[in-house]
């Protein structure tokens, strides 16, 4: 549990903002249309691509929250069941499970005048949290969501959040990817020395697509495909989690509005192949019953690559590994062919659906693969 999950900065620029203009060029037209269209954008060969960051990309998270139910790789709430507490002593609501809903093919977060105690205190606002802190971390990529933030006139009204966050804050840092405040989308990264970001001029109300692409040493915001922003200082390495939540106090936020809704259309993240094998699980108990129970709302992707090509890659050196999990059917097989396969099965953590069909779990902590008997 943290004391905080932000040191908010104020609206002053403490980096470089820079606000999105026109563009002339086919390739901005071809990203302003599908931002609008609220698509990512596809590659020549099919796959979803991020919006703004060119690159060789890899979806390695799918959530798009087209169910009646969260995704088994989210849950609701900050660190507990039923209601919870919020993240700070400044917000005015307790987060419940009942204002997390789905309407036609999107998440739901609900804020609402009702009052509950929490954390020892009555508050008089609940509202809605997901998180994938149980779930789903990842180290380096470009995480994007498709968001509509409640508006008040021609500003985003109360605090909602699209960031990730690490497991000891604020040691291993706080990527807020979109933060309402003071009526304003603003992005910040959060470290011990800091939180440097800035704000971004415009009304981003209502529908909008914003992602951050984590990379070594910077973190670079894009909002509906726009470069909107880069920070270069204190950008940390440890493993994050996603969160996503509607808050409302007096202080940083926007005008109060309640009843209010921030709506989410997707979430996903890209990795380079080089970054796929820092990918990891969040909990491996949870991660082991997902190997028995996939959940086919969560759309989690990635190649196939072989052991000593990671290691050759410079995993090893990070002491993760990526190696293929031998199907009941063809163990013999396999192991005639020479695959390795990852040892330490209690320490296994599953990637997801689609890793669980190609055969492919993430074993953190060897050296080097080692075959397990059979």
């Amino acid at each position: 549990m943290k004391w905080s999950r932000r040191f908010v900065a104020p609206l002053a620029v403490l980096g470089v903002i820079a606000t999105a203009g026109a563009a002339a060029s086919a390739s901005v037209h071809k990203v302003a249309h599908a931002a609008k269209a609220g698509a990512s954008i596809r590659a020549a060969t099919g796959r979803l691509m991020p919006l703004g960051a060119a690159g060789t990309w890899h979806l390695v998270l799918n959530s798009t929250f087209n169910g009646s139910t969260l995704p088994h790789l989210w849950s609701t709430g900050w660190f507990g069941s039923g209601i919870t507490a919020p993240v700070q002593s400044e917000e005015l609501e307790c987060y419940s499970p009942s204002q997390v809903t789905f309407s036609g093919r999107s998440l739901d977060l609900s804020l609402a005048k009702s009052t509950h105690i929490c954390g020892g205190i009555v508050r008089h606002y609940t509202s809605g949290m997901v998180t994938t802190a149980r779930g789903f971390s990842f180290t380096y990529g470009l995480a994007e969501a498709r968001i509509y933030l409640p508006p008040s006139g021609h500003q985003i009204a109360d605090w909602p959040a699209f960031l990730t966050d690490g497991r000891s804050w604020p040691a291993d840092g706080e990527m807020d990817i979109l933060e309402g405040l003071r009526g304003a989308a603003c992005f910040h990264f959060h470290d011990p020395s800091g939180g440097p970001g800035g704000c971004v001029r415009g009304n981003y109300s209502g529908w909008h697509t914003y992602g951050a692409n984590w990379e070594p040493g910077s973190v670079t915001y894009y909002y509906d495909g726009h470069r909107v922003g880069r920070i270069t200082r204190g950008v940390t390495s440890a493993p994050m989690y996603l969160i996503l939540n509607l808050a409302v106090d007096n202080s940083y936020g926007g005008a109060k509005v309640a009843p209010a809704r921030m709506q989410v259309k997707f979430v996903r993240v890209w990795q380079h192949g080089s970054a796929l094998a820092l990918a990891g699980i969040a909990s491996p108990r949870r991660a082991s019953n997902s190997l028995l129970q996939p959940d086919p709302s969560d759309r989690v992707q990635k190649p196939r690559p072989q052991c000593k090509n990671i290691a050759e890659k410079g995993a090893n050196r990070a002491g993760i590994l990526i190696c293929p999990r031998p199907p009941r059917n063809r163990r013999s097989r396999l192991w005639d062919s020479g695959h390795t396969f990852c040892d330490a099965p209690s320490r296994l953590e599953h990637l997801g659906q689609f890793a669980l069909d190609l055969g492919e779990l993430v074993c953190h902590g060897n050296s080097e693969p080692r075959r397990l008997g059979l």
